[in-house]
């Protein structure tokens, strides 16, 4: 019998990850990295955790490649999951991830507070579609703003505006938004 983690659509499915894993292993080993790699679920994720002496390395610069690794990773895993199989892989290294969404969160909570103090409307840098995911996420929760993503691709933008300001024309509700 089953478990939960292992019912169609519900995450990929040994096999799927199997290959992920080699894929990843491969890497790693070919780009000269000393590392094992640790693997979780958490609902549809297969969170592939690097650890080991060069895990650090593997994150590279602002975690490229990290993201570069990961994205090649999903790429297997759809290409080897069957049509009912439902979910990702997300790839860490040394909690680097873990560690970038804490200090993402507290940041959007920062800035949400100075746009209520200040009464206008807060927009951040350019963020990656998992950052500006977190950065809504953590205002969702947060009394007195809203977020909206503006922008297209690299430069793709996030707004914090207080609820107080005005809406203007073309602005959409949080319900309204598509996901990033």
């Amino acid at each position: 019998m089953a478990n939960d983690e292992d019912r169609p659509g519900d995450g990929l499915d040994e096999e799927t990850l199997d290959e992920v894993l080699w894929f990843v292993r491969g890497s790693l080993e070919r780009m000269g990295y000393q590392c094992a790699i640790e693997m979780r679920r958490e609902g549809p994720e297969a969170i592939l955790e690097i650890v080991g002496e060069d895990a650090g390395q593997v994150i590279g610069k602002k975690g490229a490649t990290l993201d570069a690794l990961q994205t090649l990773a999903n790429r297997v895993a759809r290409k080897f999951a069957h049509a009912d199989e439902r979910g990702f892989v997300v790839l860490d290294a040394d909690g680097y991830r873990a560690r970038q969404e804490k200090q993402l969160s507290e940041l959007a909570e920062k800035l949400g507070n100075q746009a209520l103090r200040e009464r206008r409307t807060i927009t951040m840098e350019p963020l990656s579609p998992r950052d500006r995911r977190v950065v809504h996420m953590a205002l969702a929760r947060f009394t007195g703003v809203r977020t909206q993503s503006q922008g297209e691709g690299t430069e793709r933008r996030l707004q914090i505006i207080p609820m107080a300001a005005p809406r203007r024309e073309g602005d959409r509700d949080r319900r309204d938004r598509p996901r990033d």
